[in-house]
């Protein structure tokens, strides 16, 4: 499925003439960006290179070799140095980020700190003024809300156990305000913080959510509805303009939700597990083919 799913891609960024290439670049950076820190990750855990390959998404600008390269790698300084022979950008960049967080390579901020690049880098590169770089830069905002939104649910959740999270700076640029995410962040329970969130575009993940997470008790729940929000989104830019970057955008996002669908389909299938709790797992974006 990941060779498929890169295979797809590459077709797409060949059938692309330049400008709209470069566009769509600047989305597969993206998931670029959540591999390598998948891999990072991964290394520090001392997980198998099968092991780490499981969790990647191959749809960016490195591909199933590349990635199995990189978990075969045997620490996470061969992985920096990998990507720094290649070329890759902000190599230099997560250099220094992973050698800052060398004592907490699983925390949250490593993961902003990463996302914090990619972003910074994207939206300086998206014009307002071009129709097709303003709609991707919209969609960007869209994904920069939800890693902060993955950041300061978490705080919440780590306050109610008793614990003291790490402070995370939320990454700049996306569309909810940084007052929303701080008056969500010293909410007194993951319930309040929904509640204040769902006076953001993020309600109707809230209304569709909120009965699973009770029965649940699990962030990991309600962060699955918030994805499929983004997931959503990125698939409706299909129609935004038959001869713009929205069609290849939108069936890059409907191709991530088919190959996530699929693989949880094929996990489960594996394990036996009764499908309505496979149902409760799937992606099920409308309007997508689901």
């Amino acid at each position: 499925l990941r060779r498929k799913l890169f295979e797809t891609f590459e077709e797409v960024r060949t059938l692309a003439p330049p400008k709209p290439r470069s566009l769509l670049s600047i989305q597969f950076r993206k998931w670029d960006i959540q591999n390598i820190l998948a891999v990072v990750r991964g290394k520090a855990a001392g997980l198998l290179p099968e092991d780490i390959l499981a969790g990647v998404f191959p749809a960016g600008e490195l591909g199933d070799v590349e990635l199995e390269e990189l978990a075969a790698e045997d620490n996470i300084k061969a992985v920096i140095d990998a990507l720094t022979a290649w070329s890759f950008p902000f190599a230099f960049e997560l250099r220094n980020v992973v050698r800052e967080h060398s004592d907490k390579l699983d925390g949250a901020s490593l993961e902003a700190e990463f996302m914090r690049i990619l972003f910074a880098w994207a939206l300086n590169d998206l014009s307002v003024n071009d129709p097709d770089q303003s709609l991707l830069r919209n969609h960007i905002r869209n994904q920069i809300d939800l890693i902060n939104l993955k950041s300061v649910l978490w705080a919440v959740s780590q306050n109610e156990a008793g614990c003291r999270p790490e402070p995370v700076a939320p990454v700049l640029g996306g569309r909810i305000t940084t007052r929303m995410l701080s008056a969500i962040e010293q909410s007194s329970s993951l319930e309040r913080s929904f509640e204040i969130l769902g006076e953001s575009y993020f309600r109707r993940a809230i209304d569709r959510g909120i009965l699973a997470f009770g029965e649940a008790r699990r962030l990991a729940v309600m962060e699955r509805f918030l994805e499929i929000e983004i997931i959503q989104a990125g698939c409706k830019i299909f129609r935004a303009d038959p001869l713009g970057i929205g069609v290849a955008i939108g069936y890059i996002w409907r191709k991530y939700n088919e190959f996530m669908n699929l693989r949880i389909l094929l996990r489960n299938k594996s394990f036996g597990k009764p499908a309505p709790a496979t149902r409760q797992e799937l992606f099920l974006v409308e309007g997508s083919g689901n």
